[in-house]
């Protein structure tokens, strides 16, 4: 087990990886914490690698929601994001971003 700031990930892993996934919760987190982890974790993922997150329906519409789907998708080559899973409770939208190659 790693432990340890999301912001630290390409010195806890070492090396490139092929998928990160996360449950941090990007929209209340500072603009700039935002910016930096994403960074991070786009520096950490090999080239073709995907990124996983997911956010909260009833923030899904809120500005800082809106900013990382927009910070997310200028890091990487594709991104994803799912219909609404009304199974997990609260429902969520979930982020697939692939890596540039």
């Amino acid at each position: 087990m790693v432990q340890g700031s999301a912001a630290e990930l390409a010195a806890a892993v070492g090396e490139p990886v092929d998928a990160v996934v996360s449950g941090l919760p990007w929209t209340v987190m500072p603009q700039d914490r935002r910016g930096y982890i994403l960074d991070a974790v786009t520096e950490v993922l090999a080239p073709g690698g995907r990124f996983t997150t997911f956010a909260y329906l009833h923030a899904a519409w809120t500005p800082p929601a809106r900013h990382f789907t927009v910070e997310l998708a200028f890091r990487c080559d594709r991104l994803e994001c799912s219909k609404t899973v009304w199974a997990n409770m609260p429902p969520v939208v979930v982020h697939r971003a692939t890596q540039r190659p």
